[in-house]
C-alpha cells in the first residue's frame, strides 16, 4: 500500500495536543471494562458475557476471549 505521510499539528502556548475523538474512545473502552468486571463479579457465564459484548461492540468474541479479558482485568484489581 505504500508509507502514509502525517503532518503534525501545530500546538500554540504550550498546550498538549491531544484530540477530543480519543476522550469518547477512553470513556466507551473503561465503560466496557466497568460492565465486564460487573458480569465478573456476579458470575455471569462467559458464553452470556460474549454474547453481551457481542451486543455493545458489534463483534463476536468468544467465551474463552471474554475468560481471559475478565482474568486481565482480575489482575488489574
Amino acid at each position: 500500500m505504500g508509507n502514509i505521510e502525517f503532518d503534525n499539528p501545530q500546538v500554540r502556548g504550550g498546550v498538549d495536543f491531544y484530540p477530543s475523538v480519543l476522550e469518547k474512545a477512553i470513556r466507551s473502552e473503561q465503560a466496557l471494562n466497568l460492565t465486564i468486571v460487573e458480569l465478573y463479579v456476579q458470575g455471569v457465564p462467559t458464553r452470556k458475557v460474549s454474547k453481551i459484548i457481542e451486543e455493545l461492540c458489534g463483534h463476536s468474541v468468544s467465551s474463552t476471549q471474554a475468560n481471559n479479558c475478565a482474568a486481565k482485568l482480575d489482575e488489574q484489581l
